[in-house]
């Protein structure tokens, strides 16, 4: 399959804020998928942690798990590649402060070849039993559902990011997303800065507070892209301090400087020296 295809090769592509895909096993029409061992802290508990030792997370710690975070997102989306399973209890903190995220839902990108497959196979066919203008027809109603599953696949895209944008909060926080979430969607097209208090109680207006809210926001056309998110002038800046003090930079992130990465949905990895020419590459390669 197209997808097992794309997650094999995540195999070749250690990323630093990603769990590393160990191998994909295919036997007895049955799939098993194995990552690296995790040996972090899950957020879950990371907070817990921090709520019994009464300590809070910066802004700027904020804004480094944000651009780590996005980074991974990104790097997923542009490999075409929903992760679908972004929470609490699915992303890490290592020991060194490294914000990762946890393995990929497999099977939510297994469904979606599937569609497209059996989809093309329906069209083939019919295409050899009709004439003409069944066969137009049939190209048509074909388009028209490829063009669903992609709507459903960006649809998917988007939930990552709402759910990343749900782990930030609970660390600026320390604590789950309220129950009245739709009152915190609106807050950013409201005037009034007062109904915000209640919910942010620790994290200040500020950047990385607007920033969570863009993530939550209702409407899913607006929240940002991971790859939006990069080319913010403040998750730059957190980027170009690691580049530039690279002993800011947490010893596991410095696998940084091999990275392969996917040029659209072809596959056809390329190598980059540094986080500078893969960061680049995302916010202006043309899909």
């Amino acid at each position: 399959m197209i997808v097992i295809s794309k997650l094999k090769n995540l195999e070749l592509l250690p990323f630093p804020f990603l769990t590393q895909l160990k191998g994909i096993i295919e036997e007895d029409n049955s799939i098993k998928v194995e990552y690296q061992g995790i040996l972090l802290s899950t957020i879950e508990h990371y907070i817990a942690i921090k709520k019994k030792s009464q300590k809070l997370v910066n802004e700027q710690q904020i804004l480094d798990y944000a651009a780590q975070g996005a980074l991974a997102i990104a790097f997923l989306h542009k490999c075409d590649i929903v992760h679908g399973k972004i929470n609490l209890k699915n992303t890490f903190i290592a020991n060194d402060g490294t914000f990762t995220i946890g393995p990929v839902n497999i099977f939510l990108n297994i469904y979606e070849d599937k569609l497209m497959k059996s989809e093309k196979q329906l069209g083939e066919k019919t295409i050899d039993e009709e004439d003409n203008e069944q066969i137009k027809e049939a190209n048509s109603e074909q388009k028209l559902k490829e063009n669903i599953i992609v709507d459903e696949k960006d649809q998917l895209k988007q939930q990552d990011l709402y759910d990343f944008g749900i782990v930030l909060y609970s660390l600026s926080e320390l604590q789950a997303i309220p129950e009245d979430l739709d009152q915190i969607c609106t807050l950013q097209q409201s005037s009034s800065q007062s109904h915000t208090h209640k919910h942010f109680s620790r994290l200040h207006d500020g950047f990385a507070k607007q920033l969570i809210l863009s993530l939550l926001n209702n409407d899913p056309s607006q929240r940002p892209s991971a790859e939006e998110l990069l080319a913010k002038p403040e998750i730059q800046d957190r980027i170009n301090s690691w580049i530039q003090q690279p002993s800011q930079l947490p010893p596991s992130s410095k696998k940084m400087t091999q990275i392969y990465f996917s040029i659209a949905a072809t596959l056809k990895y390329q190598y980059y020296k540094n986080l500078r020419r893969f960061l680049d590459l995302i916010l202006h390669q043309k899909k």
